[in-house]
């Protein structure tokens, strides 16, 4: 096991016979066709509405996505491209989300094209994580094809278009992090399989697989353990041979690795930190983690909504499968290892074809079979280590790099028994009732609204905290009060609540309730609410009125956790006590976030209600319900919940609460003014009489009191 290269002399140049490349240009075509369909009926804001109120809660919507493609971070990638595209006086590295990650940035780069050429509309943003998509399934198909044979690169297309719709999904949201680095991780295997063959150019590709490791540092940190575990385990079973091809890849590794290292320096090391703190995690968090592998079935949350027992099932089957793909890679590792030249001959009738027609042949030494197990099982081990280990939280997100090598030791099993092929195609069967399903039920809001790819005030509240009160003030007066708001939460950070005043005084008299919002997100944020109250309570009511406008932007998001978990706090009577005259707003916040909760089935603390009216019970009832819109006919959720009360037909309150989720979702667009209440009345027209004032007047004074979603 000297080299990580074929030496079958049946080789043959990869896609010598044509073959190849058009397996791959019909896999992406298809893969486009799909992905296409699915952005277009799975981008729903009332999807991303319902799961902010859940995720908080550390609870999963059974009876939804487990992520919605509607993504505010992706809002916040968009309007930092637009900014620069108009010209806002803001240094563009600014705009990169943390210090440790290129990615953000370069996504803005790549978004300010795409909006010069086709408007700053999420549609067209969406362009760039298909393309990322894209990318990834050739690259790694292509590696894989070459490694594998044709049979098992064939599965791993199937697999990876109808894959789990959480790496579906998770890999449609382009932030610069997590599925760049799933395309870039394919990338330089494709390059590494190349640098492998006996070619005369080897020692380039070798450069390259080098350089595109060392540039993805850069990018995210997210590329590093499938890398690390790849080429370390290659480095040690090759026994660092042939020495000038290895010699060669290092030194592309160290060319990459300038642009890191540059901003290491420049950020005088905080580059190393994650959120703003050293990786790592707690034992208790190791535990948990691991388990949380095992019960979600590697977080493979198919889309059979309303029908639980199933999505259980298809995410045990999948786990099934990849533990299986595992025995099997490590049994012929093993074999290999022991240099039983018979353990390498292909179990399938397609053996020869996949070590002689099209691809080296990796699979037809027994040396190079095993190489190539142990390279995969690396590399899976090495990422999955670094989640349990290191990751910033549990979320699926983090687990996106790897998931192709699950997806391929499900794919192996291809060339197995009958019995063992009855895996794949289950798991093939799930991806696609999943992805039927959302196409069936979806409201297809993206094809019928024109939604905006900015969100400014999410823009100024990040990058607010990184300017200076004299740089914010350089700013055109339309955007400004946005950035005085992110200024309102640096000033909490960085002063105790005495000085805060002296902090709001640097802003522009007409921007200091600005300043006062943003103090007041950050107390949410901070979970302070408690801790400030009397503190809030002795404000003057103008600046009351500002703080608690600002807590009420993510009160919604605050109140759930309390809601769920915390049966001793009575939160009606905290909102009294530090809002004064000003509660109403906390409260409206706090009924819309247990009603969803409530209405998409979690169980909630009963004295989490206290203080609420009835009638704000049932207008929350109403927003929680909201499912979009389609042939002009609202949708609603169902009531999952046995401690709401029922609500009659037509109850204008309801229909309130349901015009107001309808205004939020038309203020998430580009129409104007005129056209949102035009869409207003078309849909309002098929209600009934008693609900349409109500439901109209209330959509109206939401999405009509706001300019088209861009720069206001």
């Amino acid at each position: 096991m000297s080299e990580l290269e074929p030496t079958s002399p049946s080789f043959r140049p990869i896609g010598s016979d044509g073959s190849y490349w058009r397996s791959a240009l019909v896999f992406v075509a298809v893969l486009l066709a799909l992905r296409v369909m699915l952005v277009l009926a799975a981008l729903e804001p009332a999807e991303e509405r319902v799961v902010e109120i859940f995720d908080p809660a550390r609870i999963a919507w059974e009876y939804g996505p487990e992520r919605p493609i509607f993504d505010r971070e992706e809002l916040y990638t968009g309007t930092a491209a637009e900014a620069m595209r108009l010209g806002v006086p803001i240094d563009a590295t600014t705009f990169q989300f943390m210090t440790y990650g290129g990615g953000s940035l370069l996504t803005a780069l790549a978004a300010r094209v795409v909006y010069t050429l086709f408007g700053p509309g999420y549609l067209a943003f969406k362009i760039l994580p298909l393309l990322v998509t894209l990318a990834g399934g050739f690259f790694w198909f292509a590696a894989i094809h070459r490694v594998f044979g044709r049979r098992v690169g064939y599965a791993f297309a199937a697999l990876y278009t109808f894959a789990p719709s959480t790496f579906v999904r998770t890999a449609l949201i382009a932030k610069g992090d997590h599925p760049e680095a799933m395309t870039w991780i394919g990338a330089v295997l494709w390059a590494a399989t190349y640098a492998a063959d006996r070619g005369t150019r080897r020692s380039v590709w070798a450069f390259v697989a080098g350089l595109l490791a060392g540039l993805g540092v850069f990018i995210t940190y997210s590329t590093v353990p499938v890398l690390l575990g790849v080429f370390g385990a290659g480095l040690l079973l090759s026994r660092f041979r042939p020495i000038r091809t290895w010699a060669i890849g290092l030194a592309g590794l160290g060319v990459g690795l300038l642009p890191w290292i540059v901003a290491l320096v420049s950020s005088r090391g905080t580059a190393l930190q994650v959120y703003g703190r050293t990786v790592g995690t707690t034992a208790s968090a190791i535990g948990e983690r691991v388990t949380s592998l095992f019960e979600s079935g590697f977080f493979a949350q198919y889309d059979l909504v309303g029908a639980v027992p199933l999505r259980q099932l298809a995410g045990f089957v999948f786990l099934v499968a990849v533990l299986v793909g595992w025995v099997v890679w490590t049994r012929d590792g093993i074999r290999g290892l022991r240099g039983d030249r018979a353990a390498a001959v292909d179990r399938t009738s397609d053996a020869t074809s996949d070590a002689t027609s099209d691809g080296p042949s990796f699979l037809g030494t027994p040396r190079n079979s095993s190489t190539w197990a142990w390279l995969a099982l690396a590399g899976t081990a090495a990422h999955l280590g670094a989640f349990v280990l290191a990751a910033p939280d549990a979320s699926s997100r983090y687990l996106l790099p790897v998931y192709p090598l699950l997806l391929l030791a499900v794919a192996c099993l291809v060339r197995g028994r009958v019995a063992a092929r009855v895996l794949p195609g289950l798991t093939l069967l799930f991806g696609i009732t999943a992805l039927g399903l959302v196409l069936t039920q979806s409201a297809w809001t993206a094809s019928r609204l024109p939604l905006a790819g900015t969100d400014w005030p999410l823009l100024g509240e990040v990058v607010g905290q990184k300017l200076t009160p004299e740089k914010i003030r350089a700013l055109p007066d339309d955007v400004q009060r946005y950035f005085w708001v992110g200024f309102g939460k640096k000033v909490y950070g960085l002063v105790d609540d005495a000085q805060w005043q002296d902090g709001v005084d640097l802003a522009p008299e007409e921007h200091r309730g600005a300043v006062w919002e943003g103090i007041g997100i950050s107390i949410v944020e901070q979970g302070a609410a408690f801790e400030y109250g009397q503190y809030i309570a002795s404000m003057t009511p103008e600046s009351r009125a500002a703080v608690v406008r600002g807590m009420a932007r993510y009160a919604e998001v605050a109140f759930s956790p309390i809601a769920i978990h915390r049966a001793d706090i009575d939160l009606g009577r905290a909102e009294l006590q530090m809002a004064g005259s000003s509660q109403l707003s906390l409260t409206e916040s706090r009924a819309r976030s247990i009603a969803t909760l409530s209405v998409h089935g979690a169980e909630v603390s009963p004295i989490a209600w206290n203080g609420i009216p009835p009638e704000l019970v049932r207008r929350a009832m109403g927003t929680a319900s909201f499912a979009g819109v389609r042939n002009d006919q609202i949708r609603l959720y169902p009531n999952r919940s046995e401690s709401l009360p029922d609500v009659p037909d037509g109850d204008p309150e309801f229909w309130a609460g349901v015009g107001l989720a309808l205004g939020r979702e038309l203020s998430l667009t580009t129409l104007g003014a005129s056209e949102r209440t035009e869409v207003i009345h078309r849909i309002g027209a098929s209600l009934p009489s008693q609900a349409k004032g109500a439901f109209e007047a209330a959509s109206s004074s939401v999405a009509t009191s706001s300019q088209p979603a861009g720069r206001h």
